[in-house]
């Protein structure tokens, strides 16, 4: 499952938690200047849950009094402002605590681009994890990633970050317990795809991905390269492996909205890979099936693809594991916005 919001953002997308837990983690967000985090708090079931959300921040550690506590019943949701409590911090990563219930979190974060407040919505995990994968998006002179690594331990971390195709490169960071800490690649020249592998040592990290991207003007459109896109700010979730199989719900491509579909090889054997329909057959014969070499990373534009419109949930297949991911942008004279995040894991 997968959650869609169109707004005057553009598209914002994530995909739904798979679990509860006692502990949801975010890695991502700000409340610098006109940046904020909205934290939504929903307790899926029948118990009621005490829930207490503690920050790390550029600054330090953070457990604000009003957020201690707080009673959230069963089928209900609570949002709480983070900047009205934690302003002024560059970087914010939360780590909420259930007792009783179980919760699921998630955030929807805003950021300034060229003068203009975007927002992205993110889904908390429930774990940390030693590996992390994210999948492929633009990275050049019109586009900036930056990853927030949280060390929700009480032990240091060393983690290593894996740039995956065009402008790949690696960056090492230690993590101190309980902090948060921004890790950027260098801009490439040019828009490409890239994606990422994060290994960390000493504590497992939970990893996040934010993409500031400059309106790029028009460009080729063959089927395996990224289409013009408009000025937009996403954050996204890893996934702790490579999968041969993704699911991506959520697909359009008509008047007002675009999709790409990236995909990534971190693996050190090619793979074939082919975007199909949900019953499983070629979404257009001969058009999607691509070689994908190790450390490589590509895109489909799927308005390239004859007679696809509309709704269009895709699965990506593979021979060998990849990480997929999705970019929906907002099309249009007055397009504004993007998401670009994971797909969904099937197997």
């Amino acid at each position: 499952v997968e959650e869609v919001v169109h707004g005057p953002d553009g598209p914002m997308a994530a995909p739904c938690s798979i679990t509860t837990g006692a502990d949801q983690y975010l890695a991502v967000g700000s409340t610098k200047g006109a940046a904020n985090v909205a934290l939504a708090v929903y307790d899926p079931g029948a118990t009621p849950a005490v829930v207490s959300v503690t920050f790390a921040t550029t600054t330090g550690g953070a457990a604000p009094p009003a957020f201690q506590g707080i009673d959230v019943a069963p089928g209900h949701v609570v949002v709480l402002d983070v900047g009205h409590e934690v302003p002024s911090r560059l970087a914010v990563a939360a780590i909420v605590h259930a007792t009783g219930g179980r919760v699921v979190a998630g955030t929807v974060v805003r950021s300034v681009v060229n003068h203009s407040l975007l927002g992205s919505l993110i889904a908390a995990s429930a774990w940390d994890a030693r590996r992390w994968q994210l999948p492929a998006a633009p990275l050049g002179t019109a586009a900036r990633q930056g990853f927030s690594v949280l060390n929700p331990t009480s032990r240091p971390a060393r983690v290593v970050l894996h740039l995956i195709g065009s402008g790949a490169g690696k960056i090492t960071e230690v993590v101190p317990a309980g902090a948060v800490v921004d890790v950027g690649p260098a801009v490439v020249g040019s828009l490409a795809t890239t994606a990422a592998t994060l290994s960390s040592k000493g504590a497992p990290v939970v990893v996040a991905r934010e993409l500031a991207l400059s309106a790029t003007g028009p460009q080729p459109r063959p089927l395996h390269h990224l289409p013009a896109l408009p000025t937009g700010f996403a954050a996204a979730s890893g996934t702790t492996a490579p999968y041969r199989r993704w699911l991506l719900p959520a697909g359009e491509s008509d008047a007002h909205v675009g999709e790409a579909v990236t995909v990534a090889n971190p693996g050190h054997t090619p793979a074939i890979v082919e975007l199909r329909t949900l019953a499983g057959a070629p979404v257009a014969s001969g058009r999607t099936r691509y070689r994908l070499p190790p450390g490589a990373s590509t895109a489909f534009t799927v308005s390239s693809l004859p007679g696809v419109s509309g709704r269009v949930p895709l699965v990506v297949a593979s021979t060998s594991p990849v990480v997929a991911g999705e970019v929906l942008y907002a099309r249009g004279h007055h397009g504004l916005g993007l998401t670009a995040g994971p797909a969904i894991p099937v197997g």
